[in-house]
């Protein structure tokens, strides 16, 4: 048994019989034409796929062992759960040799324990064909929106066409097009048309899908207080590829100057804490604290919220953070780039989150 996208990267062995399992129609599609493919280099061009929607078994392994006018080798593809007869006869043809006939089994759902369940489980290929994750999975919350497993098929879904493409810039399909892979293989192959060069770059990207989003800073460093990791990572991402406001209301996208930009709002967002958690300390409470700082009565629901999120020793280790990062930018030791992802890593760290060997 093996995952749609492990499949996807090894070359397919040859088998008498395939099973292709999974809620994901378009994935059992694509697998069977990764097999089919497999089929024509081993066979030759003159496979004949043949597809049957329901019937007898019997009837199908007649089909199977039907030879071709001209000797053709043959696939046999069965896409219905309707499946009437014995199992035995089809444990025999999958025992035998391998000649020239083969059987793919497309399925929505089968369940293991039945007959027909226990038998292509031992003799065939199991391609689980189920939806990929599209969001970090609930066990790695922290995980980067550009590493889930349908931005990685997307990448090989282009990389097979001889093309390349940065995990970043790949996510935009998904950024604009959501988990529907239908639509978003189709938008590959209409963009692969559209454009040139082995390299693509996310900036055509966004002119082709008419991607309008733009993250703001106080988006980023909001989510990233806030403990929402994975929005703090797509609202960087959209950050780095399409740049930010500064004071004066204009777009900037150099990364030095983005970093800097988003240093200075995390820096005045954490101080205000900091100062808050101070003046708590002190025996004020949470309204006189926010009317000393300046938060507006509009916005002190989520200044609340953040400061139950956070405590002052937190706090200073963020600030203290905040300074070296800032001089390895100064020094020019770190990125821009790097050094943000590398902020986001170490707060997602103070939550337990993430482990220091996770860093990605």
């Amino acid at each position: 048994m093996v995952r749609f996208l492990n499949f996807l990267k090894e070359k397919v062995p040859l088998r008498r019989g395939y099973a292709l399992v999974g809620r994901e129609s378009f994935f059992r599609k694509r697998a069977l034409e990764h097999i089919v493919e497999a089929w024509r280099d081993h066979f030759g061009t003159s496979l004949e796929v043949v597809f049957w929607q329901e019937g007898e078994l019997g009837d199908l392994l007649s089909e199977l062992q039907t030879p071709d006018l001209f000797g053709a080798p043959k696939l046999v593809v069965f896409q219905s759960e309707k499946i009437k007869g014995s199992v035995g006869a089809l444990e025999g043809f999958f025992k035998s040799p391998l000649e020239k006939e083969g059987i793919v089994f497309s399925l929505e759902k089968l369940d293991q324990r039945t007959k027909l369940g226990k038998l292509l489980k031992k003799h065939t290929l199991w391609v689980e064909c189920e939806k990929l994750y599209h969001k970090p999975p609930p066990w790695r919350p922290h995980l980067p929106l550009h590493k889930t497993e349908l931005c990685q098929w997307v990448v090989w879904e282009i990389t097979k066409r001889g093309r390349k493409i940065a995990p970043e810039d790949a996510y935009i399909f998904i950024h604009r097009l959501g988990n529907d892979p239908a639509a978003i293989h189709s938008a590959i192959e209409a963009f692969l048309t559209y454009s040139q060069g082995e390299n693509i770059q996310g900036k055509d990207l966004v002119t082709f899908l008419g991607l309008s989003r733009r993250s703001s800073g106080f988006e980023f460093v909001d989510a990233l207080i806030s403990g929402n990791f994975p929005l703090a990572w797509e609202a960087l991402e959209d950050i780095l590829r399409e740049g930010v406001e500064d004071a004066k209301g204009q777009r900037v996208q150099e990364e030095n100057t983005v970093t800097v930009i988003l240093l200075s709002l995390l820096y005045r967002k954490v101080h205000t804490l900091w100062r808050a958690h101070l003046l708590l300390k002190e025996g004020e409470n949470l309204i006189q604290a926010a009317n000393q700082l300046g938060i507006p009565k509009f916005l002190f629901a989520n200044f609340k919220k953040e400061v139950e999120n956070t405590n002052l020793e937190e706090l200073e280790d963020v600030l203290k953070l905040l300074f070296e990062r800032e001089r390895r930018l100064k020094t020019g030791r770190q990125s821009g780039k790097a050094l943000l992802q590398d902020i986001v890593f170490h707060l997602r760290v103070k939550k337990g989150e993430a482990y220091v060997g996770d860093q990605v």
